[in-house]
């Protein structure tokens, strides 16, 4: 499985992304990005501070991987995230 990318921009001052599935809340100020497996763990914003807030999503759909005849990447487990943490 790809990653979705998501960068944040914008003018605002406080704001995190709420990742559920981990029990993780990580500061997303303007400039941040982040890879995340969106497919598989539940993200997102729940409320901001402070001005404008603009997200930019990159992601992969699976037909782009058939129309092109690419095989798909392995799934992303829990686990190599938890490892990331440690």
């Amino acid at each position: 499985m790809d990653y979705d990318l998501l960068f944040s921009s914008g003018t605002h001052q406080q704001c995190t992304l709420d990742v559920q599935d981990l029990g993780l809340r990580l500061l997303y100020l303007p400039g941040t990005g982040v890879a995340i497996a969106g497919k598989v763990l539940r993200h997102g914003v729940r409320t901001w501070e402070g001005g404008e807030r603009i997200c930019q999503a990159q992601f992969m759909k699976d037909a782009v991987h058939d129309r092109l005849g690419q095989q798909r990447p392995e799934w992303v487990c829990h686990e190599d995230y938890l490892g990331l943490l440690t």
